[in-house]
């Protein structure tokens, strides 16, 4: 049988581990759900309906001198009809550990990666907010928390194309499974003054037999 991974994003402000704190997270549909990163408002909020595209653009962020970051991550659960955005609280560069929860039932042959792209075919990672063609100046960032909180104002890496973050400290997921996680967040920077709408695809790679 082969090995599945499962993700699970923590809803609250309780910085626990998943197991034993399940209540705390939620499993996302990685076929429809969605993260949205934005900067807030009355109708992009926790407990709110699906945001059409003009309360998004209405809580985008607005570009600034210096680099900002964006200040909420939003899971848009849409099994939950009605109540469909859930914020991922802890889902910033604050030293929180048990953010993302991504489990694995089985072994891989490869550490598993957090990845970023334009689209599920895996093939481009140009998108403005993905570097525009340079992976370093990716305005994601990401960190495996699987081993250790990730302190305070935690920089990262930057995420986008072959740019990866592995979340088993180098190692394959043994036999057993087991439970990995990390942490993201998006820094806008005053280098792209120019407005853009994106869609970038957020990836975990592994290799199984």
């Amino acid at each position: 049988m082969a090995t599945t991974c499962i993700i699970r994003a923590n809803v609250t402000n309780n910085d626990n581990e998943y197991p034993g704190n399940e209540s705390d997270y939620v499993l996302m549909n990685l076929a429809t759900d969605k993260l949205i990163f934005s900067k807030g408002s009355s109708e992009v909020a926790d407990g709110k309906d699906t945001p059409t595209d003009l309360e998004l653009t209405n809580a985008s962020m607005q570009f600034a001198s210096g680099e900002q970051e964006i200040p909420h991550t939003f899971l848009l659960d849409v099994s939950e009809v009605g109540a469909e955005l859930k914020e991922i609280f802890m889902a910033n560069s604050g030293n929180y550990r048990y953010v993302f929860n991504a489990y694995f039932d089985g072994a891989t042959v490869t550490e598993p990666t957090l990845e970023a792209w334009n689209t599920d075919g895996h093939v481009l990672a140009d998108l403005n907010c993905l570097g525009s063609g340079n992976p370093t100046n990716s305005m994601l960032k990401g960190i495996s928390t699987t081993f250790g909180s990730p302190g305070a104002n935690w920089v990262g890496s930057p995420v986008a194309g072959l740019n990866v973050v592995g979340l088993n400290n180098g190692a394959a997921v043994s036999g057993g499974g087991g439970n990995l996680y990390f942490n993201l967040h998006w820094d806008i920077s005053e280098a792209y003054p120019t407005p853009f709408v994106e869609t970038p695809v957020i990836t975990i790679r592994f290799a199984v037999t």
